[in-house]
């Protein structure tokens, strides 16, 4: 079984905490849509949404978490502001894993609370066999929900981290602690027993699972499809937003393949030189990740 994972903030960390609600309720139709195989749907939060007063439609793993003590607008992902953004983020993915182990999962995956996932991952996984210690989403899009536009992008993962299913396992054995730790454990309790490098660069970053694998020699395997619609435009990302832009129009098929109803369609006809700009984007994309496998990094140009 699979269990997916998101974690939404503290709403005093939020401008608009409704606009964050919002965005939930398509991931979890998103997630819900799955084909097939057993999945479970958790969602880290201070409290439930409004849209599901009763706590129905997915298992809710309720924290006490105060939000990040941040004092400025984020300016890089190397200043202290984004460390603390991802630690909350990361304690935040934590408990949510402590609360999985309740259903035994075989695979973890973790995502931001306002991306959207193919349907076709979960019944994949079990189909697969348990194949790998590490399931990537390589392909994915770059999605401008405000534009209504999409473009396609290979390593996708190098951008966003909704994008990696870690065996179980795996991360109890990056993290021993976790073994003597619970959902019920407080935030400076979680973070007091694992390491910085865990909370930060394993569970709220995305960029050190490459160098991990290959030190411990965990086996990877990239999804065989589109895996994940990165959201752009959404006035949440901590990332650049504005990535979808000059991308194609949404398609049906799209929405349909991430199950998302057709209300982000976008029925403007792509012109020849939208279309060669995306195609060459993606080619470039393709030798980038092509280039980070090769060197153990990940490269962008």
């Amino acid at each position: 079984m699979i269990t997916f994972i998101t974690a939404v903030g503290n709403r005093k960390a939020y401008k608009d905490f409704d606009r964050v609600e919002n965005y939930l309720k398509l991931t979890l139709e998103s997630l819900r849509a799955q084909s097939g195989g057993s999945f479970k749907v958790i969602v880290v939060t201070n409290e439930l949404p409004t849209f599901d007063p009763n706590g129905e439609l997915c298992e809710y793993c309720l924290v006490d978490f105060p939000p990040p003590e941040r004092n400025k607008k984020i300016e890089s992902f190397s200043d202290e502001q984004y460390r603390i953004f991802m630690r909350d983020k990361g304690v935040r993915l934590t408990a949510g894993l402590l609360f999985a182990q309740k259903f035994n999962p075989d695979y973890v995956y973790f995502l931001d609370c306002d991306d959207w996932l193919s349907t076709r991952i979960s019944s994949f996984i079990e189909k697969d066999n348990d194949a790998a210690d590490i399931y990537v989403g390589a392909k994915g899009y770059f999605l401008n929900i405000s534009d209504k536009r999409i473009k396609r992008k290979d390593g996708l993962v190098r951008f966003c981290g909704s994008t990696i299913a870690y065996k179980n396992e795996i991360l109890f054995d990056l993290e021993p602690s976790l073994s003597f730790l619970s959902e019920n454990n407080s935030k400076d309790e979680i973070l007091d027993n694992c390491s910085n490098f865990f909370i930060e660069r394993i569970m709220g970053n995305h960029t050190d699972w490459l160098r991990l694998a290959e030190e411990k020699g965990y086996t990877v395997k990239e999804f065989p499809f589109f895996t994940t619609c990165w959201i752009l435009g959404t006035g949440n990302n901590v990332s650049e937003s504005d990535k979808g832009q000059l991308g194609l129009p949404v398609t049906s098929g799209v929405l349909e393949a991430f199950g998302i109803s057709n209300e982000f369609e976008n029925s403007e006809k792509a012109s020849l030189k939208e279309r060669l700009f995306e195609m060459l984007s993606y080619l470039k994309s393709r030798r980038e990740w092509k280039e980070s496998k090769r060197k153990g990094v990940f490269v962008y140009k």
